[in-house]
């Protein structure tokens, strides 16, 4: 599922500490080293995140490659240009770039972009984002009732799971003539 997280960012980017600091938050240089420190971890490279920018058209262009069946490839190359390499995912030169390196049709995605098809696809995805209460990513949800929104410690996913199999097992699991 799509979610677009700063649809205000105009063209070009913002100053990712004064726009955060702006929407109230604190610390924000404090955060992102132990976004970094914990990605690391993980294996993943954080660089330095000197801007925001707006993802929309980024987030479209996912519609393609999901209809492509290269969204997970998608998905990474963005993610990695952005976080690892710091670059501008409002700009369609950045996005061909991505889409080409992949094997994907930048022109024929963008015929879909300006059909309108993909923003009517992505309306839909941020329908069912607010039907479901999702304002943060990630989000994770399980056993369609266990919504674990924003980044949350690995324990918040065990009490949660624990929750799930405790249910399981009282109630037994679901038979198959169940529907």
């Amino acid at each position: 599922m799509s979610f677009e997280i700063h649809p205000d960012i105009h063209a070009g980017g913002v100053e990712t500490i004064p726009y955060l600091e702006s929407l109230g938050y604190s610390n924000v240089g404090r955060l992102y080293e132990g976004i970094r420190q914990h990605a690391q971890e993980v294996g993943i490279t954080i660089g330095p995140v000197p801007r925001k920018y707006n993802t929309h058209l980024s987030l479209l262009l996912a519609e393609y490659a999901k209809e492509q069946e290269k969204v997970r490839e998608y998905n990474q190359a963005v993610f990695r240009a952005f976080w690892t390499d710091g670059r501008d995912l409002s700009d369609p030169a950045v996005l061909e770039q991505i889409m080409t390196v992949i094997g994907l049709d930048f022109t024929a995605a963008m015929i879909g972009v300006k059909s309108g098809e993909y923003d009517r696809r992505f309306e839909e995805e941020k329908a069912l984002a607010r039907q479901l209460r999702i304002r943060s990513v990630p989000a994770f949800i399980f056993d369609d009732k266990y919504l674990i929104s924003g980044a949350q410690p690995v324990e918040v996913f065990r009490r949660v799971l624990r929750e799930i199999a405790s249910s399981i097992a009282v109630s037994g699991p679901p038979s198959l003539t169940d529907s």
